[in-house]
């Protein structure tokens, strides 16, 4: 469980324990890639502490990290071992990026901006990059209005209301 609380100072936030990662990379095999994330952001926006960053060779998941809070982030990515069995990233494929946003609890494109490589694996002996998520086909209300019951007849109406400049989301109310 994330709660997140803007406030005019910075980003507050609690970080409850039984937090997996969203993403489920392929088990080490000792052939190890090097990928460098000098930035992400999503929408623009800074990632903030628990969002995760995985890399995939088409839909497997080869290697993810977890963000911080410094940059840049070294990420291992795992290459496939034929020999042992274990599934991989194949060298020449193209890398694909997504991002484990923990405040939209979603999972995100992310388009990459490489410094170094040209965007397949074992290009180089490492690559660098910065990537860009979106959330744009997301569509938030200003404003939600829920009724609940209280015993046996007492409807309450509760209102939530997001006057700010930022994005709130509720995401239960119990």
């Amino acid at each position: 469980f994330v709660y997140v609380a803007y406030e005019d100072q910075g980003l507050e936030i609690f970080h409850y324990e039984g937090m997996q990662n969203p993403f489920q990379p392929v088990e080490p095999t000792g052939l190890q890639y090097t990928i460098v994330v000098n930035d992400a952001q999503i929408d623009e926006e800074p990632l903030i502490q628990y969002d995760v960053i995985g890399v995939f060779d088409g839909g497997l998941c080869v290697g993810a990290v977890s963000y911080e809070g410094q940059w840049p982030l070294t990420m291992t990515a795992y290459q496939a071992d034929p020999d042992n069995g274990l599934p991989g990233l194949a060298p020449g494929h193209e890398m694909l990026f997504r991002i484990w946003s923990s405040v939209l609890g979603m999972e995100l494109p992310a388009e990459a901006e490489y410094t170094l490589g040209d965007g397949t694996f074992g290009f180089f002996p490492l690559s660098q990059v910065s990537l860009q998520g979106q959330s744009t086909s997301l569509i938030f209300p200003d404003s939600l209005d829920f009724s609940t019951w209280i015993g046996d007849s007492t409807t309450v109406n509760l209102p939530v209301i997001n006057t700010g400049d930022m994005l709130g989301m509720v995401f239960s109310i119990v």
